[in-house]
């Protein structure tokens, strides 16, 4: 019988004995934990998620409360409603405090609104939500009804945010008696997440984790319309689509308590759910966990079946050891005739003669008999080998070196000495400290250190050559070891990397260029914004409100004071003019069409105000333009086309201009033509690559800078043509950009 096989006769038995033991009781163990923890764990999630979404609903009722009492907010609706002038006066103050003073103390407030007992909008943060008609809204009838409502989560691809929810109160007169109006606040439908991922925090104080779900569990809330009302665990795009139509869904809707139980979930797996009814919402909440992952192996089952394996492992071991002592002596014995060959001793054989049996430590005995023979042989050729490796490391194109584990040369090749000009017994007498800089010597140090403790390792570097020169190199160091595994001396090949590094230095100095470059531009499209957005809402405004003062003083003004009639009368025309000014200036720095219609109407809005200053015809087309493009694009664009027509009203002299903008699979592209008198390209992108102006050269530099192209045909007295084309990739799940017609 084979040494294999008593081994596996003398160990099989028992390990198979102790795997079925141990198996056996494991199973019986996790069987009774599951039955009594699993359930239990979800009851605890769902009514944790039950609990909070309730915290959370009655924070955001606290909330309008505290809106629909606001003494303000009363004063100014009842003017509104009451006054036949003045209105706008008192609406403009109203939008101001809910924007200035209400909205920002929530920041999952997307909106505030006034509405008046017809149904009407009369103020909001949202300027363009004034004059809407929401009668029809259900939230609407139920707070006239009851005094409050709270809606369902509802989509809209009116905000970025895709879902929201409204909460709404009446406003009460200042006797209290009366009913004026109903405030609104618009939430951000995500704003339910943090229920989720970190339990309610805010206006409730408190932070409730919801644990005990595992991999495969998630917890969530369904609507009456049996859809889930926020992110899934593992899909965030199921807000108001997933229709949950289980039945733990369907029994919670049923009786109104809710149920415990495993049935198919949403996906069609089998899960172990629990369902509680939120009466007040008219809701589910949800806690479910895949059935394959709630029976796998839990803690206190780890916990045993680490014991037992250790209690198996220790009866294996015992026996092990009884059984290694009578198959390892004779190999005790042969293994004293290996020390013998390995010390050199080729011819005493006398210790494998006392080797008889006929398995395979006599086949190995044998074995050795021959290698003894051969073993000379292989040694003359060695020495051969190692004088011809001796030749390859000399004449190497790269440097060789060996060092002990004090950093001193114990030896190199004739490429060092080359490279770093010094003598043999010059470097032999020298440490690698004395060859490096002053800072590099510390990570030579942990290099030496590293190569000793794990046998290798590699770093990059600086060697200083004997006239002070730099030489950037990349070593690759191992350790030698003598036949006790003692360490001997690190041996390393080291390659030259100066020139790589020269280019990876120049290629970083570009990327630097480049990224500071688009910083630039970025930060001065969001100031051309934010002064575009002051001029407008702060200046224009201040304006505003100065002539329709002056026009209500010109009409408290006697008409006998024809002086002061016709002074005043010169500052409403000089005002007006302002006022145009200060619109035109805020429409140049950004025009609110590129921000909320994108590209085509904002080219056409600026081209449109272009011909009515030049006299100049600008005729824009647009072809395929179905999507919203990212902003960047968007900005490229407008600037380019800005640029171009300006160019064209100080040089050109032409008559007529037109702007094509066409999408075409990935890319947009833009082209401008016009009838004028041309000019020499390359001449004036030399003459102005210094220029400090956008120019030509900067907006071919902004669309480098996008991965897009610049071209620029012109002929003198034939006009130009200039083309840009820019690639851009769409976001297809969160694209929260409106869609436009096609127009051509």
């Amino acid at each position: 019988m084979t040494i294999k096989n008593k081994i596996l006769l003398w160990f099989l038995l028992p390990s198979f004995l102790i795997a079925t033991v141990t198996a056996t009781f494991c199973y019986l163990y996790a069987y009774k934990t599951l039955k009594k923890n699993i359930f239990y764990q979800l009851e605890i999630a769902a009514d944790e998620l039950q609990k909070n979404v309730c915290i959370f609903l009655d924070g955001k009722r606290g909330r309008i409360i505290d809106f629909s009492s606001d003494g303000f907010v009363r004063d100014c609706v009842e003017e509104i409603i009451i006054r036949d002038d003045r209105v706008q006066h008192y609406t403009d103050r109203l939008n101001t405090h809910l924007a200035m003073n209400k909205q920002p103390l929530d920041h999952d407030i997307l909106t505030v609104f006034v509405v008046d007992l017809d149904g009407k909008v009369i103020s909001s943060t949202e300027i363009g939500q004034i004059g809407k008609e929401v009668s029809g809204e259900t939230w609407f009838s139920e707070t006239k009804k009851r005094g409050s409502c709270i809606s369902d989560v509802k989509y809209s691809p009116e905000f970025k945010q895709n879902t929201f929810f409204d909460v709404a109160r009446l406003v009460l007169a200042r006797d209290g008696l009366h009913t004026i109006g109903i405030i609104v606040n618009r939430y951000n439908g995500g704003s339910f997440r943090k229920i989720i991922r970190s339990g309610v925090i805010g206006e409730s104080g408190q932070l409730k984790q919801l644990e005990g779900l595992g991999e495969t569990g998630e917890v969530y809330i369904v609507n009456r319309d049996k859809l889930m009302i926020m992110e899934s665990r593992f899909d965030k795009d199921v807000i108001l689509k997933q229709v949950v139509d289980t039945e733990g869904v369907r029994a919670a809707f049923d009786n109104e308590v809710g149920m415990v139980g495993i049935y198919n979930g949403y996906e069609g797996h089998q899960i172990l759910g629990v369902s509680r009814y939120i009466e007040e919402m008219d809701w589910v909440v949800l806690a479910e966990k895949d059935i394959s992952e709630a029976f796998a192996p839990i803690a206190s089952l780890r916990s045993f079946t680490i014991i037992m394996g250790i209690v198996g492992t220790m009866v294996i071991l015992t026996v092990a050891i009884f059984f290694a002592k009578r198959i390892t002596k004779p190999i005790t014995s042969l293994a004293l005739v290996a020390g013998d060959i390995a010390n050199g001793n080729f011819g005493n054989l006398k210790g494998m003669e006392g080797i008889k049996s006929r398995d395979e430590i006599g086949n190995l005995a044998d074995s050795f008999n021959k290698m003894t023979i051969n073993l000379k042989k292989f040694r003359d050729e060695l020495k051969q080998s190692e004088e011809r490796y001796r030749d390859l490391i000399e004449n190497s194109s790269e440097i060789i070196y060996q060092t002990d584990k004090n950093r001193f040369f114990a030896g190199t090749n004739r490429t060092m000495l080359n490279k770093l000009g010094y003598l043999p017994e010059e470097l032999l007498g020298m440490k690698m400290d004395n060859i490096v800089p002053a800072n590099e010597c510390e990570k030579m140090i942990k290099h030496t250190q590293k190569v000793v403790e794990k046998g290798n390792d590699s770093i990059e570097t600086i060697f200083l050559s004997k006239k002070g020169e730099t030489i950037y190199v990349e070593i690759n160091a191992n350790a030698m070891y003598d036949s006790q595994d003692n360490f001997i001396q690190t041996r390393a090949f080291v390659r030259d990397i100066t020139e790589r590094k020269k280019a990876e230095a120049a290629e970083k100095h570009g990327k630097d260029l480049q990224l500071l470059s688009s910083q630039i531009i970025s930060v001065q499209e969001e100031e051309r914004r934010r002064i575009s957005r002051e001029l407008h809402d702060d200046a224009g405004q201040a304006l505003t409100a100065m002539k329709i003062n002056l026009e209500m003083l010109e009409k408290e003004i006697p008409e006998s004071s024809t002086n002061i009639r016709k002074r005043l009368t010169e500052t409403k025309q000089l005002l007006t003019h302002t006022l145009k000014e200060v619109r035109s200036l805020s429409f140049e720095l950004r025009p609110s069409l590129l921000d909320h219609f994108g590209i085509l109407s904002a080219v056409r809005g600026y081209s449109k105000n272009f011909s009515e200053r030049t006299n100049i015809n600008v005729k824009v087309h647009g072809k395929n333009i179905t999507e919203r493009f990212p902003p960047e694009i968007e900005i490229l664009f407008y600037r380019c086309a800005q640029e171009a027509l300006t160019n064209v009203a100080k040089h050109s002299e032409a008559k007529d201009v037109i702007i094509d903008i066409i999408q075409y699979e990935s890319k947009l592209r833009m082209k401008i033509k016009d009838s004028g008198n041309g000019f020499d390209v390359n001449r004036h992108f030399e003459k102005n690559v210094n220029g400090s102006s956008l120019g030509l050269f900067g907006m071919r530099e902004r669309a480098a800078l996008l991965g897009g192209k610049l071209k620029i045909h012109s002929e003198r007295n034939k006009g130009t043509e200039l083309e840009i084309l820019a690639p851009f990739k769409f976001n297809t799940i969160q694209n929260t950009y409106s869609r436009v017609r096609e127009n051509v």
